[in-house]
């Protein structure tokens, strides 16, 4: 029975018709780069459904995500209104915005706030992990550090954000806090996005496996002051080398580094 549910599903879907991924992509890169803007109202159902060939039950599921993620608001009778993202935005934004928008230099200063707060973060779940990691924990870094360390090797940035990316799921489930990894889920989901959307943000120097493997060291040490340094001087000097590249934030060398999909 559930082979034929899903077989009547696929085929409720003519060829050439966007899935609701694609059609959310589409109205989101048309609202963060502001070609639809803030306060702005959306085409009707009629003439979107028109011009992505899309049926109303998929447009109405792509619009309706855009509504969780507060970038639109719906009032019967009134349509669909553009809200001002800026305001009503949350991190699970920040990948997207970074590929959609238009303005450089806002999406360089917007990088720039994110590094502080996320080094603070990785500062309080290390220090949570030198106390409490278990074994099992530290074998997970382990293999975390070895995949960034091949990556490396090779050149490949994504396979080092990939390998950074395991390397902080692995430190959160090491802190075991809750309300730590309430408060670092959104902030490093984000990181995560970003990274996957631009890959080139992810710098092969200073190395992550030496910061992986000091860090790791002092964890299982259970010395966090020395986790916490090492982890703090990897964070400050790839940071460093970001503001140096970013700031005066309207430079040009903001552009091929934050580049957006053409």
């Amino acid at each position: 029975m559930a082979t034929k549910r899903r077989k009547r599903r696929g085929a409720e879907r003519p060829a050439g018709q966007p899935t609701r991924d694609a059609l959310h992509e589409a109205l989101l890169e048309r609202i963060l780069s502001g070609e639809l803007p803030a306060g702005g109202r959306l085409p009707s159902e009629r003439e979107l459904s028109a011009t992505y060939k899309a049926s109303r039950n998929t447009l109405r599921e792509a619009i309706r995500r855009l509504e969780q993620a507060r970038l639109v608001s719906t009032r019967h009778g009134q349509g669909v209104t553009v809200l001002d993202w800026r305001r009503t935005g949350t991190l699970e934004l920040l990948g997207a915005y970074f590929q959609y928008s238009r303005q450089d230099g806002e999406r360089a200063a917007v990088l720039l706030d994110l590094l502080t707060p996320r080094l603070h973060v990785v500062e309080q779940l290390v220090l949570l992990a030198a106390e409490r990691a278990t074994p099992e924990d530290l074998q997970v870094l382990a293999r975390a550090a070895v995949g960034g360390e091949a990556a490396e090797r090779a050149g490949d940035q994504a396979g080092v954000a990939t390998a950074q990316d395991r390397w902080l799921e692995a430190l959160v489930d090491a802190a075991h806090s809750i309300p730590l990894r309430w408060a670092a889920n959104p902030l490093l989901a984000a990181v995560r996005d970003l990274l996957e959307r631009q890959p080139a943000l992810m710098p092969l120097e200073p190395s992550f496996t030496a910061y992986a493997t000091a860090v790791l060291d002092g964890l299982k040490r259970h010395d966090a002051r020395a986790a916490v340094i090492a982890a703090r001087a990897f964070h400050e000097a790839s940071d460093r080398d970001l503001r140096a590249m970013l700031g005066p934030l309207t430079t040009e060398a903001a552009v091929p580094l934050l580049h957006h999909r053409e």
